[in-house]
């Protein structure tokens, strides 16, 4: 795959490099199979970039990798052009580190829990800092609640709020949002937006492939190799074919039938819906709406057969393709040219 050894700066829009990776590879002694394979990326300074991928893909390797917690067994990583050989004193004054199990203490107030990573970080005096960040997560009137109590939305508040105390200009968050409610959620990702616009540059990995697609930039990663980078936006011009959302009473059983009927079509079932991603070759040679109405009206033929009243329990339209579409595609593909052996000659030399 080429995206990730041929170090291209898809997300260069100024000379300021916050992040800049090259051929990182990390293989754990527990295991024969790297963790990461020759990954290359940068990401400009004050940007919002996501690491994309299942459980397994290499991201919260690749997270401790750029946070100096973990060596790669060869390649180059920078932080504003610093290596952590080098620098490694000043990258941890520029960089702040949310894990998956942040090292809040449950028998310590709110106010307890910031006043220790202040003194961690060296920051003093630091009752301003504490009451700014008490007011940006909206904290204060919590301030003398043990942090074992909060809510699961206001615990990642106050781990947020301890792993930013010094001010970094650098952020890392593995996973930040796992088993935080919608709505707790929601107000995690506006205090991420206001550390952007203050021009703190953040690096979050997560599985969700909606929350990726608030980020100005993804990396794609599966089985430890990046797939593609880039824009979320512009990443849809990557699925080869045209998708076809369809809602039905029992969406596993539908995917299960349009799979006999059109094993050449990829079915991807997406909680209550499927969506369907038809060949480019189907929509050549007609007009595209015609075509369109063409793919419809088969998707239709199947639901008939499965469903009474379809036209009130079921609907087919045509989509752009999300992130989820662009990453199925591209792992399909990819899992095609590694089985082609001529293809996996190609694959092994450049590092896959």
């Amino acid at each position: 795959m080429r995206s990730s050894n041929e170090g291209e700066d898809r997300y260069m829009t100024h000379p300021a490099v916050a992040i800049r990776i090259e051929g990182v590879w990390k293989t754990y002694r527990s295991s024969s199979i790297p963790a990461l394979q020759g990954v290359s990326f940068s990401v400009p300074e004050g940007s919002h970039v996501a690491l994309v991928g299942p459980d397994g893909a290499g991201k919260t390797t690749l997270l401790k990798i750029l946070a100096g917690i973990l060596k790669p067994d060869r390649g180059r990583v920078s932080i504003f052009e610093k290596t952590w050989e080098t620098s490694h004193l000043y990258l941890k004054q520029q960089i702040g580190y949310l894990s998956q199990q942040p090292g809040i203490y449950g028998e310590l107030t709110v106010q307890e829990n910031l006043e220790f990573f202040a003194d961690l970080q060296g920051v003093h005096p630091a009752s301003d800092r504490i009451e700014e960040l008490l007011s940006l997560t909206e904290l204060a009137s919590f301030r003398k609640r043990l942090a074992s109590r909060l809510s699961g939305g206001m615990f990642q508040k106050l781990a947020l709020a301890c792993a930013i105390i010094h001010r970094p200009r650098l952020l890392f968050l593995d996973e930040p949002t796992t088993g935080v409610d919608p709505v707790a959620r929601r107000e995690f990702h506006a205090l991420l937006d206001q550390l952007r616009r203050e021009g703190v540059t953040l690096c979050m990995a997560t599985p969700a492939m909606d929350e990726a697609s608030r980020c100005k930039g993804v990396v794609l990663l599966y089985g430890g190799t990046l797939i593609t980078q880039g824009d979320p936006g512009l990443l849809s011009n990557q699925v080869q074919g045209f998708v076809y959302e369809v809602v039905s009473p029992n969406p596993r059983h539908t995917a299960e039938e349009l799979k006999v009927q059109h094993p050449h079509w990829s079915i991807q079932v997406f909680g209550d819906r499927l969506h369907v991603t038809v060949p480019e070759e189907e929509e050549r040679g007609t007009e595209q709406g015609d075509s369109s109405e063409k793919i419809r009206a088969a998707i239709f033929e199947v639901l008939e057969k499965i469903f009474e009243d379809v036209g009130r329990l079921c609907s087919v339209r045509s989509i752009r393709p999300g992130l989820e579409d662009v990453f199925i595609a591209l792992v399909s593909r990819n899992e095609r040219e590694s089985s082609n052996p001529k293809l996996g000659v190609a694959s092994d030399a450049e590092g896959n």
